[in-house]
């Protein structure tokens, strides 16, 4: 049992809640949703956990101009076309992996002055899908339990979801990271100062108590510094790219995820975004 075990304990949200001097994106969804209408993503998407990891690959969208619903906050739930046949490797070798009713949508909640959106593309799997449905591994704890149990595609619609920036409010939000970097190891240091306090033979039994109650409080500053959240503000210009020049600026990394828990959005895997190949550029 360490002091830095115990002081995760006392944990506090972090916070996704942008700083009120972030720059007010200059965004119209109704001109930039034509605009994205054509482009090409190439993704590579690995459903599970970094210890059973499963990678999908080959999965090549075209995000069509087709209009199926319209939604505020967004440009309007679109078709997404698969180009090609997405793919994975399983004991048998190498397996097609079927996905329909693709779709895609650019949600930006520019009343409420968000620096960034989101590009969602979505899928149905009609099964749900392991990559070797009857291997067994033995747990830590000794019992038998399902290898995919994590490692799967569940059957039904998830999300692909990338955020995205104006050039204008990507600048302002990486100023913003820097702040809360340095905030954050502030209070980091902070921690160590009292947890060396702690540790140390010359210092009285309520001398400890005090220093562990400030090196509590610096955890909890730090967890509600929001730097969890700044970790997905990209830093350089190679972790994005553009989809439209200077007013949709996209993460290449992304996130998966399915919609209809209860809890909200139940998190499935992540997402890389290669290259993007524009209508003009063909």
């Amino acid at each position: 049992f360490s002091i830095a075990t115990a002081l995760a304990s006392t944990t506090t949200a972090f916070s996704t809640t942008p700083s009120s001097a972030v720059t007010p994106p200059q965004v119209d969804l109704d001109t930039l949703g034509p605009k994205l209408c054509g482009n090409t993503l190439e993704y590579k998407i690995t459903f599970g956990t970094k210890e059973q990891p499963f990678p999908i690959q080959n999965v090549q969208v075209q995000l069509s101009s087709d209009l199926k619903t319209r939604k505020r906050s967004s440009t309007g739930i679109h078709d997404a076309n698969l180009l090609s046949n997405p793919t994975y490797v399983n004991e048998k070798g190498l397996q097609n992996l079927e996905l329909v009713k693709g779709g895609w949508e650019l949600q930006w909640n520019v009343r409420q002055k968000s620096p960034h959106g989101f590009l969602t593309c979505s899928f149905v799997s009609p099964t749900q899908v392991t990559r070797n449905p009857k291997k067994e591994v033995q747990s830590s704890n000794n019992n038998k339990e399902d290898a995919e149990n994590k490692c799967k595609i569940p059957e039904g619609r998830f999300l692909i979801m990338h955020r995205v920036w104006t050039r204008a409010t990507l600048e302002s939000e990486r100023d913003r990271r820097r702040q809360i970097q340095k905030e954050a190891a502030q209070q980091l240091q902070n921690r160590d100062e009292k947890v060396r306090e702690i540790t140390s033979d010359e210092k009285s039994a309520v001398s400890k108590v005090k220093a562990y109650a400030e090196a509590a409080k610096s955890m909890n500053d730090y967890r509600a510094s929001g730097y969890q959240e700044a970790l997905y503000i990209p830093l350089y210009d190679k972790q994005v790219l553009e989809l439209v020049e200077q007013e949709c600026i996209m993460s290449t990394r992304g996130q998966i995820f399915q919609s209809g828990n209860q809890r909200g959005l139940l998190y499935l895997g992540e997402s890389r975004v290669d290259l993007i190949t524009s209508e003009d550029a063909k």
